[in-house]
């Protein structure tokens, strides 16, 4: 179906950030430019779950309900 397939496009690109965010966050020796992806990175995850709610469309649908933002 022409959904599922932009769902699993969403769900999988949102996990390869999710992932990015994570190995950013346990770099005890990150540098300014990597403190800057991990903030990007959040701030694109942020900005996905805020269009989600505004949209009703189901966290858990994208496997995004465990990132814990909300």
């Amino acid at each position: 179906m022409k959904n599922d397939r932009y769902r699993f496009y969403l769900r999988d690109v949102l996990g390869l950030i999710k992932e990015r965010t994570a190995v950013l966050k346990k770099d005890a020796s990150k540098d300014g430019f990597s403190k800057g992806m991990e903030c990007g990175y959040n701030d694109v995850l942020d900005l996905f779950e805020s269009q989600a709610i505004t949209y009703e469309i189901d966290l858990k649908a994208l496997e995004y309900d465990d990132f814990g933002l909300s």
